[in-house]
């Protein structure tokens, strides 16, 4: 038998996976079908690294949207899972950086390679990628 404290958070756990599905289909649809001028604002404003270390909450989130990425249907790739998670996080209250990024023009024979990831503290909580060298740009920040 399950005790209350148990099934609390398992249920916890069930509802931020719930809600991370639900974050990640509605980046994509905005992705796709909405102009980023119009949504670009609910991911924070232009600003400086956030300097507090990443917490339990901050890597509970990030695994939360990682496994609703390969459990839901179709391709969900380093922006939407971005998105999410700088949502998740902003509900909370906890700060945190989406960061757009950069590859070489030399990188896998694209032209440019785009990415994007989020850090609390200069960890990526989100989105790492050490095979490329991506050159930081735009950082939007919330506090």
């Amino acid at each position: 038998m399950f005790s209350a404290a148990r099934l609390r958070h398992v249920w916890l756990r069930r509802a931020r996976a719930v809600e991370a599905m639900i974050l990640l289909l509605l980046a994509k649809s905005l992705i796709r079908a909405v102009p980023l001028h119009r949504w670009r604002a609910t991911l924070g404003r232009i600003g400086d690294p956030v300097s507090q270390l990443p917490g339990p909450a901050h890597r509970t989130i990030s695994r939360s949207v990682a496994d609703a990425a390969r459990k839901l249907p179709g391709e969900y790739v380093c922006l939407p899972r971005a998105m999410a998670v700088q949502w998740m996080l902003r509900r909370r209250g906890l700060a945190s950086a989406i960061v757009f990024g950069v590859a070489p023009p030399q990188t896998g024979g694209k032209p440019y390679a785009l990415h994007a990831w989020v850090e609390v503290g200069g960890h990526i909580i989100i989105g790492d990628d050490p095979t490329i060298n991506y050159a930081r740009g735009l950082m939007l920040v919330q506090p």
